[in-house]
This record gives C-alpha cells, sequence and structure tokens, in this order.
C-alpha cells in the first residue's frame, strides 16, 4: 500500500530535477547566490549604445546614477550591460549588484578597465535613497565629410 505513495513521490521528485535542469546556468546560479530568482531579462534588450533605452528605467541612487553616466559615455559592450542593468534597477537585490549579473558569463573582469571618471562613484553611498533618473548623453556623431568642411571655413 505504501508502494504507490512512494512511486507518486520519487515521480514528482523526479520531475523537479529535470525542470531545474532545463533552466539557463545564469539563471538557477543567481537563485544560488541570492536565494531568490534574479530577473536578468534585461539581459536579452541591451541596445548596443549605453542608453539603457530597452529596459523601463527606475530612480538611481546618487552612486547608481553616478557609475550609469560615467559608463555611458565611454560605451562598449561590458558598459552597455553594467549601464542597462543599473537602469532597470535588476542588480539591486543580490551580492555583487550589477558587476556580478554582467561579469559571471558574457564578460571577463580580468580585461575590464572602468573608466576614470567613473572612481569618484564609488565612494557615494550605496545605500542612499533613490532620486534620480538616468537620462543619457547624446551619442557622439561622426560628422560626415561635408559637415567637417564646414566646420573647417
Amino acid at each position: 500500500m505504501l508502494r504507490i505513495p512512494a512511486i507518486a513521490a520519487l515521480l514528482l521528485l523526479m520531475s523537479c530535477d529535470r525542470s531545474a535542469q532545463h533552466q539557463p546556468a545564469s539563471r538557477m546560479h543567481n537563485a544560488a547566490v541570492s536565494g531568490a530568482l534574479v530577473d536578468d531579462s534585461f539581459l536579452d534588450r541591451l541596445d548596443g549604445n549605453c542608453r539603457a533605452s530597452n529596459v523601463q528605467p527606475v530612480a538611481l541612487n546618487d552612486r547608481e546614477h553616478c557609475f550609469a553616466t560615467a559608463l555611458s559615455a565611454h560605451c562598449n559592450p561590458t558598459n552597455d550591460c553594467l549601464v542597462t542593468c543599473l537602469v532597470s534597477g535588476q542588480g539591486r537585490d543580490i551580492g555583487g549588484g550589477c558587476w556580478h549579473i554582467c561579469f559571471q558569463d558574457a564578460h571577463s573582469y580580468a580585461r575590464y578597465q572602468e573608466p576614470s571618471s567613473a572612481a569618484r562613484c564609488s565612494s557615494l553611498d550605496p545605500n542612499a535613497r533613490p532620486t534620480k533618473m538616468f537620462t543619457p548623453g547624446a551619442i557622439r556623431d561622426i560628422p560626415s565629410q561635408s559637415a567637417r568642411k564646414e566646420a573647417i571655413r
């Protein structure tokens, strides 16, 4: 009589194990680190120009705003990830924040060089109340040849 409940319990356990195996490694890693599943779906919405234009922005504290502004001015794939993560607010609930998310799989921290303009950001309070919205600076356009000639005149 106990065989049927024991078999059912075993099958249930096996099905749970299989569903965990099919989750992306990054999401499972985030769950193990933070104790809760972190939404890293912003990684699929990077815009390639460090403007975080494909995510719903949240209010940023001074530290987050400082980093987002400094990193967006020196755009590269790593900074695009960091800026988008900061602006979306997704890194707030895990240790290491956006740097943990962006460097865990896609980018190499060993080869990363943070812009010198971001140095002062580390000294700002990471626990300050968020009050600022990120407004990316204008992307520097490469002037056309006719515009360069016009500027010379």
